[in-house]
């Protein structure tokens, strides 16, 4: 009786196997496809950060050196083959800078333009409307400057309130720019920073005028 049993019971398995086994295989094969496609992504994806990386060095080490054509075209390269990557975003920032100790303010703005309208990380796009806002500040621009400093998000309030008050200020509309220098003080307060040039700003709008 058990010798019949252990025959059942090997013919159950072979049944079992001839009905199923071929599902486990395909199973198999697909889990371990997927580990492999997911390893290749990984690696692809090392890849393109290094290769972009290599491309943002090229464009500082020709700003450093002074020769705007090539880190002009290095970065217009970078830009095109890695527009996702947060090495585009730096990379225009450097060539900003650079247009900006330059005097070409227009070519800055483009960059800082670019940066808001495609950079893969908030954050990158919160500094280009910092640094585009300053540009429309030193050009008259002051209803574009603040428009570009409202839509800057939390993590950049402090400087964007202190922005907002220097653009205030300019326009001689000393209570808001008071405002905005109190709400920058009060943000850098809650994040226990500081900023000394700030509070000098704050405290000459709160002084009292000579002569009265």
């Amino acid at each position: 009786m058990e010798n019949v049993t252990e025959q059942e019971q090997l013919e159950a398995i072979r049944k079992w196997w001839k009905e199923n086994g071929k599902a486990i295989v395909a199973g198999l094969l697909i889990g371990l496809t997927g580990v492999i496609g997911w390893q290749q992504w990984n690696a692809w994806k090392v890849r393109q950060s290094e290769d972009a990386s290599a491309l943002y060095q090229k464009v500082t080490a020709a700003v450093q050196d002074g020769d705007s054509n090539e880190a002009t075209s290095v970065a217009a390269d970078l830009v095109a083959d890695y527009e996702g990557s947060p090495y585009a975003a730096l990379a225009l920032f450097a060539l900003a800078a650079k247009d900006i100790d330059e005097g070409r303010l227009d070519a800055a703005r483009e960059r800082y333009e670019w940066v808001i309208a495609k950079a893969a990380q908030p954050e990158h796009a919160d500094i280009a409307r910092l640094r585009l806002a300053r540009i429309l500040l030193a050009e008259g621009e002051h209803e574009a400057a603040l428009g570009a400093i409202d839509v800057v998000g939390q993590s950049f309030r402090a400087e964007a309130d202190e922005l907002k008050g220097d653009v205030y200020a300019v326009q001689g509309d000393t209570g808001r720019a008071r405002e905005a220098y109190q709400a920058a003080v009060a943000t850098l307060a809650m994040e226990g920073g500081s900023n000394p040039w700030l509070i000098m700003k704050l405290e000459d709008l709160t002084a009292p005028v000579e002569g009265n």
